[in-house]
């Protein structure tokens, strides 16, 4: 994962992006489909991804690859905590903050 502004350089769109997470614990991403990519090692969406909350976490669930986030919700946002390895073995942690539509 790289850092924002490169993110930025490569998914122009970035703040753009919707996460739809439905009744059927199916999350879909739209409306940005660069940043998608570019975030997909650290926030794993596909056509197969499930989601379920337990515990004030936000577990992601593609196949056998399972990602689980801390998370802070109200009735109008989502606070995501990612961790992401910025290469030199040092963890980064970053917040991810989704309102909801």
């Amino acid at each position: 994962m790289a850092e924002l502004p490169l993110i930025k350089s490569v998914a122009p769109c970035i703040f753009d992006l919707k996460f739809d997470f439905t009744s059927n614990n199916k999350v879909a991403a739209s409306d940005c489909p660069a940043a998608v990519v570019a975030m997909s090692t650290v926030v794993p969406v596909s056509t197969d991804t499930n989601w379920k909350v337990e515990n004030n976490t936000l577990t992601l669930t593609n196949g056998s690859n399972e990602k689980v986030f801390p998370i802070a919700q109200d009735p109008n946002e989502i606070k995501i905590t990612v961790s992401i390895d910025l290469g030199n073995g040092t963890p980064s942690t970053g917040l991810m903050i989704f309102k909801r539509l």
